[in-house]
């Protein structure tokens, strides 16, 4: 029997996590059918064993996908996403974990009444696994009940462990996408073209950050090019559903002064050089092309 939802985790060297995060999955109150597909990338430090310890005495059927040779981030994703059978898709990294047991069936209900959502996502408990910083809740800012592709380009407002997918939108990922790092944030946006994305103003699920997590253990300037390049895939897909290419193009001017802000020179150049393409006689543009090459230009004026 097909479940209703499937759960996609994904591991690689999450021994010290993991055990935490299927317990808060084996804790959801379900009155439905649930599996539980974990894709582990070759994990080195025992995360297979323990992945097989909690499988034997599992009420939920547990599924793991283990690799032949190191996938690396997106196949392994891509490869755990197409894995899963429910009729929605909840996603759950193997170093975070849910604090609400009614978070599937809360995540369900809301997509049932709303079929025209293609996902819907709450907020989650940021916590530093080290202390460094206090808790905090993401997203921080208030959020509309209902987003769409717009309210993504410019940030991800969704943490990886509220999302939940209306499974069968995403038939295949784009080319190049089995290159990317950010493959969460993509595959928001490739379900936001298909249709609204829902809020919930619930906390259900928390994010560890520590040092070896994908995205909090890189440094700024490679989540720079890790964004550049889940952009570079998305980018005509997005124009092409927002019918303009212009809402990249003003993204990538704000995108040019944040990173020209934190030093980034190169990658500022990199996403003026990409506005340009799509309006080269604008002496707007221009001038800030040169501002991100030798600095000191200062003047803005409408586009």
């Amino acid at each position: 029997m097909r479940p209703k939802v499937s759960v996609m985790m994904i591991t690689f060297n999450h021994a010290a996590f993991v055990g935490r995060a299927i317990e808060s999955v084996l804790s959801q109150v379900c009155p439905f059918d649930l599996e539980l597909v974990i894709g582990d990338d070759q994990s080195t430090d025992g995360t297979l064993d323990k992945l097989h310890e909690l499988k034997a005495g599992s009420p939920v059927p547990i599924s793991i996908l283990e690799r032949p040779h190191k996938y690396g981030i997106a196949r392994n994703w891509i490869d755990t996403f197409r894995s899963c059978r429910g009729d929605y898709i909840a996603v759950l990294e193997g170093d975070d974990y849910w604090t609400d047991s009614n978070k599937l069936v809360s995540q369900v209900n809301v997509m049932d009444q709303h079929p025209h959502w293609s996902m819907c996502f709450h907020k989650v408990l940021v916590r530093w696994e080290d202390a460094r910083e206090p808790d905090s809740l993401f997203p921080a800012r208030p959020i509309l009940s209902e987003l769409g592709i717009n309210d993504l380009i410019y940030e991800n407002l969704i943490g990886t462990c509220s999302a939940m997918y209306r499974s069968g939108i995403i038939s295949t990922f784009p080319s190049g996408s089995d290159r990317l790092y950010c493959m969460d944030w993509m595959t928001h946006m490739l379900h936001s073209i298909h249709g609204p994305i829902g809020f919930i103003d619930q906390v259900m699920g928390c994010y560890r950050r520590h040092h070896n997590g994908v995205w909090s253990g890189s440094t700024v300037h490679r989540q720079a090019i890790q964004m550049m390049q889940v952009f570079r895939v998305m980018r005509p897909l997005i124009s092409q559903a927002m019918r303009s290419r212009r809402p990249m193009m003003f993204r990538d001017v704000r995108y040019a002064e944040i990173f020209m802000g934190q030093g980034l020179r190169d990658i500022a150049f990199k996403h003026m050089v990409e506005a340009i393409k799509v309006k080269p006689w604008s002496p707007y543009l221009w001038r800030r092309l040169l501002w991100t090459m030798f600095g000191g230009i200062e003047e803005r004026q409408s586009a």
